[in-house]
């Protein structure tokens, strides 16, 4: 269960976490070395619906990349690709992907809860991760419920707010599936400024870390959270917004760390 169960990501949502280099929000959303995977946003979803009535799986869109997977799409462990990485926890019963390769997307959809597409080129292949994206979000329904979480949401857009080339707005797409289409969406990012206005109107949580530049928190209050929002000061501290409940801020809530 995630550690704080109260602001859990239910089937549906639209959710952002979003914050400074090292604040948290990524050991948050699916872990560190230090904070296990079970008790992180998609940690928990995989939890609760990766069953046999829900079909859950989950897509890590790795653009750093920081994560680890567990297997190749061969079903062999993927350690010789990561055995020179200094940091980064590995992703239990996860399978990787390559940006592209639509046949080991559709074995990894099989074989595996939670798929892990990855890329240290995200400037020449992020057309062909965005295309893995989207067609996992077309395999969501009612049967089939869906997760997909971007690390880095913004390795997919310009400045000005628009996709790069190639990609299409299939981020936003993904948001729009919503409810209708049992997709959940979880994006992470560094730079709150840059996210093109479409998609803040569709996003129901928010998870608030430290913010290093003031335009950014600027931009989380023009989204319409309240006044009495501001941001942590310290690393692995956040803070919980819904609109459900739109007027109240939930926490700050300390992520616990391994010693």
């Amino acid at each position: 269960m995630v550690a704080f169960a109260n602001i859990a990501l239910q089937s549906g949502d639209r959710a952002l976490a979003t914050g400074g280099t090292q604040s948290g929000k990524s050991t948050l959303c699916a872990g560190s070395p230090e904070y296990r995977f079970d008790l992180t946003l998609c940690g928990d979803y995989v939890r609760k619906y990766n069953n046999t009535a829900d079909n859950g799986k989950l897509l890590i869109v790795d653009s750093k990349p920081r994560f680890r997977a567990a297997w190749r799409i061969d079903g062999l462990r993927d350690a010789r690709r990561y055995k020179d990485w200094g940091y980064g926890p590995e992703i239990p019963n996860s399978t990787r992907v390559d940006p592209g390769d639509f046949a080991g997307f559709k074995r990894a959809l099989a074989m595996s809860p939670i798929i892990i597409v990855q890329t240290d080129r995200v400037d020449l292949e992020a057309p062909s991760v965005m295309a893995l994206v989207d067609r996992f979000r077309r395999t969501a329904g009612r049967k089939h419920k869906r997760m997909v979480y971007f690390d880095e949401l913004m390795d997919f857009y310009n400045q000005s707010g628009q996709p790069l080339k190639g990609c299409g707005n299939v981020a936003l797409r993904c948001a729009r599936a919503g409810a209708e289409r049992d997709l959940t969406s979880l994006f992470a990012t560094q730079r709150a400024k840059g996210i093109p206005p479409q998609l803040w109107e569709l996003i129901n949580k928010l998870y608030l870390f430290r913010m290093d530049l003031e335009q950014d928190m600027t931009r989380v209050r023009e989204a319409g959270v309240p006044p009495t929002l501001w941001p942590p000061e310290e690393d692995h501290i956040f803070k919980f917004w819904t609109k459900k409940a739109r007027r109240e801020v939930y926490g700050p809530y300390a992520l616990k760390m391994a010693a």
